[in-house]
């Protein structure tokens, strides 16, 4: 079911540009010395910012290539336009939330020019951003474990982590992750805020509003797609299922639309090398 053409179309999506994850192999070793089985875990191994020479290249695979038109191949890049501000959450008492645009984040990673290198991409049409979130993180669920002096959530924290898998149960994962979960009531009452200022930041970052969104964790509510809806967002990628909070996946298919007039794009194939 679903719309099809016969018309060549290779759509290349990739998510969770401008997230953190792991900061550098230094810390990797540090965590593997304190009895953390982050190794077992691909993306706890692999994932972290992507510096000037990531960047670089990504470009020069993609200009090596052209269609028929000759255009080259793009990617659309679902980003994280804000991280934590741990030193201001940490002067807070862990009180409150701070956060920070995600090209401030690149500095304190030291990648001066990788943000120059992302409007680079833009601007030749090889790296085009959409709207994967403002960030990566169950905030409300982040803040209170570290209220309540979580060992493994503080020891990750003192690292410039949003989580860990814990040392005693690393098969939980990294239950952060999940931004917009919405099981707990208390957690879900900033998303509004958290969609709003995540859209106006991408558009001050990119100049242009996104028109679709990818969900972190491919999980979102009927309530997430109304206010993405009031602030100009299309189109919902995903895969074949929506996972909803609190209640049983569902099914969508290739440009079907929901009340709201927004459209369901279908993720037909995955390329996870970290994985696999």
């Amino acid at each position: 079911p679903g719309w099809r053409t016969n018309r060549k179309i290779v759509v290349i999506e990739s998510d969770d540009w401008g997230s953190i994850r792991m900061p550098s192999r230094i810390i990797y070793e540090e965590l593997l010395g304190l009895g953390y089985e982050i190794k077992a875990h691909p993306y706890e191994k692999y994932d972290s910012l992507a510096s000037e020479e990531d960047l670089s290249a990504l470009y020069r695979v993609l200009q090596k290539y052209r269609d028929k038109k000759g255009n080259h191949p793009v990617i659309t890049a679902y980003c994280i336009v804000a991280n934590p501000d741990f030193e201001k959450i940490e002067k807070s008492g862990f009180k409150e939330y701070f956060y920070e645009p995600f090209p401030e984040t690149l500095k304190k990673y030291k990648y001066f020019g990788a943000f120059d290198l992302w409007k680079q991409g833009l601007d030749e049409n090889i790296f085009v951003p959409q709207f994967h979130g403002r960030e990566h993180i169950n905030v409300a669920a982040w803040m209170h474990a570290l209220q309540n002096n979580d060992n493994d959530v503080m020891v990750a924290f003192r690292y410039g982590m949003t989580g860990i898998f814990p040392k005693n149960n690393h098969s939980l994962g990294n239950q952060f992750m999940i931004a917009f979960d919405e099981v707990r009531g208390e957690w879900a009452s900033g998303i509004d805020t958290i969609l709003r200022e995540g859209l106006d930041l991408f558009e001050q970052l990119f100049g242009y509003r996104s028109r679709t969104f990818m969900a972190p964790c491919y999980t979102w509510s009927d309530r997430i797609e109304e206010i993405l809806s009031s602030c100009g967002i299309k189109a919902l990628q995903g895969a074949f299922m929506q996972l909803a909070p609190g209640t049983k996946p569902v099914r969508h298919w290739m440009g079907s639309k929901n009340g709201l007039g927004q459209r369901y794009f279908i993720r037909n194939c995955s390329f996870e090398p970290a994985v696999d």
